[in-house]
């Protein structure tokens, strides 16, 4: 392991892939954990590979619905089939 970071919280540590740490999104992450005492160090923990989110897929399926009138327009689509590992939680409608 290459990289390290020290934490008093007990059983929790969050690393956000936008802070300038070198995690870099849509890359394979190796992650373990040690305990240390006024003795020294544990052994590392077993590994946990995780994958940084990256951007989502592409929104699915959009439809015009038949509502449309004069005054409005009305569509609907469907989440992507990814959500690049983070929850989606917008979308953005653009149109010329």
């Amino acid at each position: 392991m290459n990289n390290v970071l020290v934490t008093p919280a007990q059983g929790t540590s969050t690393l956000y892939w936008t802070q300038n740490n070198g995690l870099v999104a849509g890359d394979l992450y190796v992650f373990q954990v040690t305990a240390t005492n006024g003795r020294g160090e544990s052994q590392p923990s077993a590994s946990i590979s995780v994958y940084a989110a990256t951007v989502p897929g592409v929104p699915l399926n959009l439809v015009r619905s038949s509502s449309t009138t004069q005054f409005a327009v009305t569509f609907t689509w469907s989440a992507p089939a990814s959500n690049g590992g983070s929850p989606v939680t917008d979308y953005a409608v653009y149109w010329d």
